[in-house]
């Protein structure tokens, strides 16, 4: 058995490019600190630097939080702008693909045995095929959930129970194959 541990040479081709983006995120934590001393409110200016963090953000890391650290100052001029950037973050960074999938459960799990007027399983020839179309997470879950209410004997606040619940799960839990139900 091969040992899974990255090979010296694999590590010392890389350090150049680590090194590098150590740079890049120094200058930027740099930057950022300047633009709130001196209350910098040019987006264009500011992006201009902070967008290099794009080219090696990781969720939940160090570049991922001094994103939205100039965000949060973004927040204290244009609130609105901030929101909007936030949303987009978590969106392309996969946040928010474990409500897709807890939408998904729960349609899944509200439709089970209906079928469509052709005689096909109704959550994977309708429901499935609607929300891999969405644009977004949020088109995603309306895709999935569109028809629970007038179709499966349930108010929209049971569906938004129904979801919660599931997104409770597999937001907490996030070790287990909350896919395979």
């Amino acid at each position: 058995m091969e040992d899974p541990k990255i090979s010296t040479e694999l590590i010392e081709a890389f350090r150049p490019i680590i090194e590098m983006n150590n740079a890049q995120f120094r200058q930027v934590k740099t930057m950022l600190a300047g633009f709130i001393a001196t209350q910098e409110r040019d987006l264009d200016y500011m992006d201009g630097y902070m967008d290099t963090l794009f080219n090696f953000m990781d969720p939940l890391s160090d570049t991922d939080t001094l994103m939205r650290q100039y965000y949060n100052y973004i927040a204290t001029f244009d609130p609105k702008e901030a929101k909007a950037r936030i949303e987009r973050l978590e969106d392309d960074m996969g946040y928010m693909t474990k409500i897709v999938y807890a939408a998904g459960l729960v349609a899944h799990k509200l439709h089970s045995g209906q079928m469509d007027k052709g005689g096909n399983d109704y959550f994977e020839s309708h429901l499935l095929k609607v929300a891999s179309r969405g644009f977004d997470w949020k088109e995603k879950v309306v895709g999935f959930l569109h028809d629970a209410s007038e179709d499966c004997n349930v108010t929209v606040e049971d569906v938004l129970r129904m979801l919660d619940a599931e997104i409770s799960k597999v937001v907490d839990n996030p070790e287990e194959n909350w896919w395979e139900e």
